[in-house]
């Protein structure tokens, strides 16, 4: 059941991150719902993982762009991630609730538009 204070908080980050989100309503990432998706991303499909692990989850999805390069996904996740409570712990990375985000670019030979690998793991 969707609760007053979630639905603010997603409210919260639609504005914050404003023409971002502009084309269409967040989506959020199927491995780790925690995540919203950026936007002119697509998941694929067999790159996510997610088990749940007595330490915590352990999550990983990648993201195909054709459209935002590199920069733009970072600065969308830099200003999406804090308002649903990731608090920034170094380049790329975030920290929530014992969890840890990060974000990396993966070079794929040959292919089009940018990779993106999203990692979820518990706290060191």
């Amino acid at each position: 059941m969707w609760g007053v204070a979630r639905l603010a908080l997603i409210f919260v980050v639609a504005c914050l991150a404003g023409p971002v989100l502009a084309a269409g309503p967040a989506q959020f990432l199927t491995a780790i719902p925690s995540v919203p998706l950026a936007p002119g991303c697509t998941e694929v499909p067999e790159s996510a993982v997610l088990f749940d692990a007595p330490e915590g989850r352990i999550a990983q999805v990648i993201l195909r762009s054709a459209g935002p390069d590199w920069a733009e996904i970072q600065a969308f996740y830099a200003h999406a991630l804090p308002p649903l409570g990731w608090a920034p712990a170094g380049p790329n990375r975030w920290t929530r609730g014992g969890e840890v985000l990060r974000l990396e670019y993966v070079h794929r030979t040959g292919a089009e538009g940018v990779w993106v690998q999203i990692r979820l793991a518990p706290g060191a």
